[in-house]
């Protein structure tokens, strides 16, 4: 649910070019007032209008508790500046994350072992389907499984 919003909101990854760039265009970067040498900081836009920034709001706590990179990246920040922040915190390293894993590079934190597993995994799972594709009436029991 979380990958097809974002995939919604973003649609192509190429056109955001770094991760500040699409940050902005979700709603997740304060706003700023510079006149005068004089910086003013503001807050993050209350109703982007924007899927991805909902769901993932919602679903902080269950994505915190299932990593432990981002159970720190919530935790500490909780603690010194509040739960809004720390929210905004974890959905900005998710987001990190979602774009390095779409535009092809290198998911930092993967687990060698697992990513192997699923990988034969799935493999499996499309030889099944090949197969029963090439037999008659196969395919359907293969999907209905």
């Amino acid at each position: 649910m979380i990958a097809l919003a974002f995939l919604a909101d973003v649609a192509d990854i190429r056109r955001l070019e770094t991760l500040r760039k699409m940050n902005a265009y979700l709603g997740l970067v304060p706003r700023a007032s510079n006149s005068g040498g004089r910086d003013r900081p503001g807050h993050i836009p209350r109703e982007p209008g924007k899927l991805t920034r909902t769901i993932l709001t919602q679903c902080v706590h269950h994505v915190a508790a299932s990593s432990v990179c981002l159970g720190r990246c919530y935790g500490e920040p909780r603690e010194k500046r509040g739960t809004g922040r720390a929210r905004i915190a974890v959905i900005r390293k998710l987001r990190g994350m979602m774009r390095r894993m779409l535009s092809g590079e290198q998911y930092r934190w993967r687990d060698q072992g697992l990513y192997e597993k699923k990988l034969r995994r799935h493999e499996r799972a499309l030889k099944r389907v090949k197969e029963a594709a090439s037999s008659p009436g196969g395919a359907v029991a293969v999907l209905m499984r």
